[in-house]
């Protein structure tokens, strides 16, 4: 079993075990979700978020994963990188992120070593942020059970 699988069954754990002490708290958004059993195993006043209010840096293995991709006419060819403003100029390599939006690797990387965002859509990756990583998924579970209730 991957160890991002067993967080993944951890959180679950702990959402199904909140819900059964106190079931309308799940019912709230995430930016007003708060429980003190959450708060106290997490450490006083931190709740859901990672470094409360401040970016985290994306986490290195999610960094070294991204692919790196070649410029093509009609692909990357005439789209400037909106962290420089440059033109990514064709058979040039450059990051291309999960969300499919690409970037120069100069750039990216400064940026990923900052906040785990990407800069056009803000696709989170993950990181090696605990408390950041759990609001992430929480606010992926969150969507994925949105999609299924609609």
């Amino acid at each position: 079993m991957r160890l991002r699988d067993l967080d993944a069954v951890v959180l679950l754990l702990f959402l199904c075990e909140t819900h059964q002490l106190d079931p309308d708290v799940l019912e709230a958004s995430p930016d007003s979700w708060r429980c003190k059993r959450f708060v106290d195993i997490m450490g006083g006043g931190r709740g859901g978020g990672g470094k409360e209010g401040k970016e985290v840096a994306a986490a290195r293995a999610a960094v070294v994963a991204l692919r790196s991709v070649e410029v093509i006419a009609g692909d990357g060819g005439g789209v400037e990188c909106v962290i420089c403003k440059e033109e990514m100029r064709q058979g040039r390599d450059v990051c291309e992120m999960p969300c499919k939006h690409l970037f120069h690797w100069k750039c990216i990387l400064p940026w990923l070593s900052k906040t785990n965002t990407c800069p056009f859509c803000r696709f989170q990756l993950p990181t090696d942020d605990v408390f950041a990583e759990i609001q992430r998924l929480w606010e992926i579970l969150l969507k994925s059970s949105d999609l299924h209730v609609a």
